[in-house]
């Protein structure tokens, strides 16, 4: 049997209703002759006459009250789903998933999240916390900041800027030890963020010359330790307690450097190419009301705490 479509259904249940293919037309802002076309097509389809025809008036089969019932409810379902969807991109209420690494999420969840939820109290936020660039379709995530270069073209991409993984270590690692040049490095115990340094090398740019002029050159650096982890916070706990040197992202050393004297930065005049950070989303995920509003807080508040 081929389908029957809506607007089928619509023209019968308002002729039904009204017994009138006129009153029908009128309604509906269509032609009458179209009206009884799709009455009659819809009577072929199903193989059974839905209406009794005189030359003064027209009464429903039996048939066709059975259809007038089962089409009258299958339209209300319809006409609240579509309701309900439409409240779905209105509302400011409801779920948005977040994704991010580790780090950043802490960031988020410490200077972003709070007052996103202050100002709208009636969203619920998640968020999923992973190194890896997961596909953000099979993880259901609505949001994803992300660091580093964002290639999947299925993917809707805003930078939001960039961080630095900066060289830290205790005082009394540096202590026994004089680093002036980059090449001091190699004699060191430098600590592997294991995913991003399986070659046992860091790039280096410098990032400030002299007299605050930036002069950016680059070097590339074979360094060997004994302790690797696939986590910054890792790392950074390491190198307070004074294993090694660690290279772990700028805004998550500024909390631990210089008051505390746990850590302290090493050649702070260099650091890796800047990390892009992307705020992605799949097409169509704006449309939403409450996705948009955290896209767009996103887009205005997380450059600021990144520069910070």
């Amino acid at each position: 049997m081929e389908t029957i479509e809506v607007q089928q259904l619509r023209a019968f249940v308002l002729t039904a209703k009204r017994l009138s293919v006129t009153e029908a037309a009128d309604k509906l802002n269509r032609p009458k002759s179209a009206i009884s076309k799709t009455i009659s097509q819809m009577e072929r389809r199903i193989g059974v006459r839905l209406f009794e025809r005189t030359s003064r008036r027209m009464t429903l089969t039996e048939q066709g009250a059975f259809v007038l019932e089962k089409a009258a409810s299958i339209l209300e379902d319809l006409d609240r789903l579509t309701s309900d969807l439409r409240g779905e991109l209105t509302s400011l209420s409801g779920l948005v998933r977040i994704s991010a690494p580790p780090e950043l999420g802490a960031l988020l969840a410490e200077r972003f999240i709070p007052t996103l939820v202050k100002e709208f109290p009636q969203l619920r936020l998640t968020m999923s916390l992973s190194y890896k660039f997961e596909d953000i379709f099979a993880s259901e995530a609505d949001i994803a900041v992300r660091g580093g270069r964002v290639r999947d073209d299925r993917l809707v991409a805003r930078k939001l800027g960039s961080f630095r993984r900066v060289l830290v270590a205790s005082p009394d690692y540096l202590e026994r030890r004089s680093i002036s040049t980059v090449h001091d490095l190699e004699q060191c115990n430098c600590l592997h963020f294991e995913v991003a340094d399986k070659t046992g090398a860091w790039l280096l740019e410098r990032t400030r010359g002299t007299g605050g002029r930036r002069t950016p050159a680059q070097q590339t650096v074979r360094v060997a330790g004994n302790f690797a982890a696939k986590s910054f916070t890792a790392l950074l706990g390491a190198a307070r307690a004074g294993v090694g040197i660690a290279q772990i992202p700028d805004f998550l050393a500024k909390a631990h450097l210089g008051t505390t004297q746990h850590l302290v930065p090493v050649l702070p005049e260099w650091g890796s190419p800047p990390v892009p950070v992307f705020v992605v989303h799949r097409f169509g995920g704006e449309r939403i009301a409450r996705v948009r509003k955290v896209l767009d807080s996103a887009i205005a508040r997380i450059p600021n705490m990144l520069r910070a």
